[in-house]
């Protein structure tokens, strides 16, 4: 496989731009209460209620990952794998947690358990720390990687189908198990790890197929019918149910990842992509930085009280956001984001 495929730089940017959109939206907005529940007078706006045609944004980074996957040595992983997705966790992390520190002084809510063990406790929970929570993802698919490093069979064994039809079967159903059992008992890296795992292995497996016709038209029918009869939804962080049927997100997801990403081919075969594709190529730029910028503005507007007169000002701004930092990162020399990685979105 080519070192980079147009299309997958298109899709990244997709979804990319609609996942900086969803954080932007109020019901996102839980790195600034105290509940992550609580979502108080915006709880009406569900973004997975307003468009939800790409719920399965998460899925698809997982499935792309596994595309892209090639066996090593254990060690060799580790280390790679420790420099790219840990590093980065950890230093931009640490930039959210100042974030946090400086929100909660201006409002005076600061307290030793709020700065120590709750941040401690959240990290081992949830995988997580605020503000920067979407990097969750991170420490999940390093988990993921490890084990798929461990068990998955190499892409030359002829013989190795049963162990990608044990290893999706058997996370199938222990992430049922898991949201029937209660996810709220669980490390949240438990579930979303065991789903992260069965989406990586079928990218993996399904890398070489996934163009073929006879694939893409069953994905892309129960795609159309999920339009129209609704999809089923759940939050990948949470294994949380969000809407309809948990047995069918998994099948209903892969389909939709198929066909997404056929459509993906088809736009950078004959649409104009240059500026999608930047978007793309810049992903894990975009993804590690677009949470403290939105934090911010929804931090001063609430502050000020500009949000309570205007509740949609807030998401209008940030989506505008969202659109122009792509413009920004194809101007902002690389080398200032070195230390994200060595070697950024490396194939």
């Amino acid at each position: 496989m080519p070192n980079r495929l147009q299309h997958i730089d298109v899709g990244a940017g997709i979804m990319i731009l609609w996942m900086i959109i969803y954080h932007a939206l109020p019901t996102s907005w839980s790195f600034l209460d105290s509940n992550p529940y609580a979502i108080s007078e915006y709880e009406t706006i569900n973004p997975c209620v307003l468009f939800p045609y790409l719920n399965f944004f998460m899925p698809w980074f997982f499935y792309k990952s596994g595309q892209f996957f090639e066996k090593r040595e254990q060690k060799e992983l580790l280390i790679k794998d420790a420099r790219k997705l840990l590093l980065t966790f950890v230093l931009w992390s640490a930039i959210g947690y100042l974030f946090y520190l400086f929100f909660g002084a201006l409002q005076h809510s600061l307290t030793i358990r709020s700065t120590t063990y709750s941040i401690v406790r959240g990290l081992f929970l949830t995988g997580k720390i605020p503000i920067n929570e979407p990097l969750w993802f991170l420490v999940t698919l390093f988990g993921v990687r490890f084990l798929a490093n461990l068990v998955l069979p190499n892409r030359d064994d002829k013989n190795g189908w049963w162990k990608i039809v044990t290893i999706v079967i058997g996370g199938y159903l222990l992430a049922y198990l898991y949201f029937c059992w209660d996810y709220r008992l669980l490390p949240y890296w438990v579930a979303n790890g065991t789903t992260g795992l069965v989406f990586f292995t079928l990218g993996y497996a399904l890398r070489d197929y996934e163009d073929k016709w006879w694939l893409f038209i069953p994905c892309a029918l129960v795609y159309l019918v999920c339009s129209f009869v609704g999809f089923p939804m759940v939050d990948m962080m949470f294994n949380k149910l969000l809407a309809g049927n948990f047995l069918l997100w998994m099948p209903v997801s892969l389909c939709s990842i198929v066909a997404f990403n056929k459509v993906c081919r088809f736009i950078a075969q004959h649409l104009p992509t240059s500026f999608m594709a930047m978007v793309g190529k810049n992903a894990m730029v975009i993804y590690v930085t677009h949470i403290l910028i939105v934090s911010t503005i929804a931090f001063l507007l609430r502050y000020y009280k500009i949000s309570e007169a205007y509740p949609y000002t807030l998401w209008i701004i940030i989506c505008c956001y969202g659109i122009f930092l792509p413009i920004l990162c194809k101007f902002i020399p690389e080398n200032i984001y070195m230390f994200v990685t060595r070697k950024q979105h490396e194939r």
